[in-house]
């Protein structure tokens, strides 16, 4: 997802990287479930008993809908990173990339439930 990590948590839950949501598997496919303190880089794990939980969410979650509800608006006044929002010529191949990345994420977590894995993720 790169630099479109906080949109796609804004596509998904509503509020950006700066807005933690606890017990939230949406949030969690972004962010991790737990955090780990003191570290130069932001570095998160969700461990494999967790992982079903938030591939269902992704799996009932309709990114199209909400990507239409939001509006490219919305990402702008939530100062939401990167920013591009001020295009809406662009708004479309926005969305797209977003949906692209989405079904990336989501088979990211099937695969990894299918191996029976964790998840750590690192952003730097």
């Amino acid at each position: 997802m790169d630099k479109m990590r906080d949109a796609m948590k804004f596509a998904l839950t509503g509020v950006g990287k700066d807005d933690a949501i606890e017990n939230n598997h949406l949030s969690e496919a972004i962010v991790g479930v737990d955090s780990i303190k003191n570290s130069q880089e932001y570095i998160a794990y969700t461990q494999k008993s967790q992982v079903k939980d938030i591939f269902l969410a992704l799996e009932d979650f309709d990114i199209e809908k909400a990507l239409e509800n939001l509006g490219i608006s919305r990402f702008k006044e939530a100062n939401i990173y990167p920013n591009i929002w001020d295009y809406e010529e662009d708004a479309d191949k926005i969305r797209e990339e977003l949906m692209e990345y989405f079904q990336i994420l989501r088979d990211f977590y099937k695969k990894i439930l299918e191996v029976n894995g964790n998840v750590v993720i690192i952003i730097c």
